[in-house]
């Protein structure tokens, strides 16, 4: 469900962070912004939940993703739901921007590193869920497949940043 997403995404994020050899600092407010990355959902779901079913509907059946069926529905879609929250409870910079930009890290302005973790654990969770359904509904062995790619694309992104970051940082 909703908080197991929002919490292994925080875990994970922040377990990255921590191995790109952010600080502790750094790492919890990509913690934070993994946690949160979502709330706009949960304000959907909570205060529109016709239209958040409809919104479901339309991803299973139309195969749209689910921004596209939020905005078709409700004219705007989560990510912009939630930035508004975050501007209504005063949220800093680091966490507010990774809630409206999650789905589009290259429009951030302030919080790039932390968008750039929260991009990598996300894609990293699409595709641990799309393993998982791929081993239960045919072989077991496609889905660890799936999962091992997903794991060295994981791998070769945070090489990738960390000899950046060093670059940057000399």
């Amino acid at each position: 469900g909703m908080w197991e997403h929002s919490f292994g995404t925080a875990c994970l994020a922040g377990v990255i962070a921590r191995h790109m050899g952010l600080s502790n600092g750094k790492a919890m407010e990509v913690s934070a912004a993994a946690l949160l990355h979502d709330v706009g959902i949960l304000v959907l779901c909570h205060t529109m939940p016709d239209e958040y079913v409809q919104c479901r509907n339309i991803v299973s059946e139309q195969k749209k993703s689910f921004i596209d069926a939020e905005i078709e529905v409700v004219g705007v879609d989560h990510e912009e739901i939630g930035h508004w929250l975050a501007l209504k409870w005063k949220l800093p910079g680091c966490l507010a921007e990774p809630i409206a930009y999650h789905h589009q890290p290259h429009k951030a302005k302030k919080a790039k590193m932390v968008l750039l973790v929260s991009a990598i654990v996300m894609e990293l969770a699409a595709v641990i869920i799309i393993a998982k359904s791929i081993a239960t509904d045919s072989s077991p062995t496609q889905g660890l497949i799936l999962l091992a790619f997903g794991l060295v694309f994981l791998v070769i992104a945070l090489t990738r940043k960390s000899e950046n970051s060093k670059t940057e940082v000399s």
